[in-house]
């Protein structure tokens, strides 16, 4: 067996992060797997609100927020050190979902 795909919620703020197998992209699975994690949080788990965020130079991460349902809330300038490329500092861009807006669109 291989991972082809991780996903998690985190801290009590309801942070939600994922990777997907690079041999797997452009298949919408990430966007299924994050809207059943997302249906999980609200709907079983009892959560309010989730948060995301991901590099302003991985736009398609961001696609699947969107496509998920999240919604754009802001942009990070500077946020981080690049953990892969030394010297490079990340922008983060944050997307969210309260559970009314989940409820509203379901």
């Amino acid at each position: 067996g291989r991972l082809i795909y991780w996903i998690w919620i985190f801290d009590v703020e309801g942070g939600i992060g994922y990777v997907l197998n690079k041999d797997y992209w452009n298949q919408g699975l990430a966007t299924e797997a994050t809207k059943a994690v997302i249906a999980l949080a609200f709907e079983q788990l009892g959560m309010n609100k989730l948060i995301a965020v991901h590099d302003q130079d991985n736009p398609a991460s961001g696609r699947v927020m969107a496509k998920s349902g999240m919604k754009y809330s802001h942009e990070e300038p500077y946020a981080m050190l690049d953990l892969h490329e030394e010297g490079r500092m990340v922008t983060r861009v944050h997307y969210v979902l309260t559970k009314e807006e989940y409820l509203a669109e379901k």
